[in-house]
């Protein structure tokens, strides 16, 4: 197995691996992210910092020396291999790719930095996020600087629907009523007037002719 491969397993077990004479590379977690927006939730994943400082590398080379179950001499031998060809190859073809990892690379200042490749950062997609309400379950509602409670919001809602309703009914029974008082009042008043100016009488009934007479 090349030494390449014993590195990417240290540091997926020990989250960072140190090499003297080549530096240190770190895996930094990333929480899940949600983009609110567009309902997304992003996996957890992770990033990579890789660092050109000389560092103690003994617990690296023992655990590649039980590894390769091998002396720590060996395992030291291998890591000074490993290093040399690291860097005659950056100083040549400035960058160095690990597959399905990403690419180390030199700057134009002689810094080396790597870039992790998409499929390293993460192995899961995003997915869609949306907050399911049930019926009857209880939920807090942040309305502007307070907390209200399901149950709250819609005794308010339906207060406001209340309080919002039209005034065109209101309205609307009140020309009525003025209506029937007025009509209730002209018809009484043309009842009276019709009485006066009527030549109603009552009839009498008189006595009938006399036909003949009594001698």
């Amino acid at each position: 197995m090349a030494l390449t491969e014993f590195i990417q397993q240290y540091l997926l077990l020990n989250k960072t691996v140190s090499i003297k004479g080549w530096g240190t590379l770190q895996m930094i977690s990333v929480s899940a992210e949600l983009d609110f927006s567009n309902r997304l939730l992003y996996a957890p994943s992770v990033t990579f910092k890789f660092t050109s400082n000389e560092t103690d590398d003994s617990p690296f080379v023992n655990w590649l020396a039980n590894q390769m179950q091998a002396t720590v001499e060996m395992a030291g031998q291998k890591r000074n291999l490993f290093v040399i060809n690291f860097k005659q190859s950056i100083e040549s073809i400035k960058k160095i790719k690990w597959v399905n990892w990403g690419v180390f690379e030199q700057t134009k200042d002689g810094q080396v930095v790597f870039i992790p490749d998409a499929a390293a950062k993460t192995l899961l997609h995003a997915v869609i996020a949306e907050r399911i309400i049930r019926k009857g379950a209880e939920h807090s509602v942040r309305v502007g600087e307070d907390e209200r409670t399901r149950a709250e919001m819609e005794e308010l809602l339906h207060l406001d629907v209340k309080k919002k309703k039209p005034l065109w009914l209101l309205n609307a029974l009140v020309l009525l009523t003025i209506g029937i008082i007025l009509a209730s009042y002209f018809a009484s008043s043309y009842n009276i007037l019709w009485n006066q100016h009527t030549n109603y009488q009552q009839l009498q009934i008189k006595d009938p002719p006399v036909l003949y007479k009594k001698h």
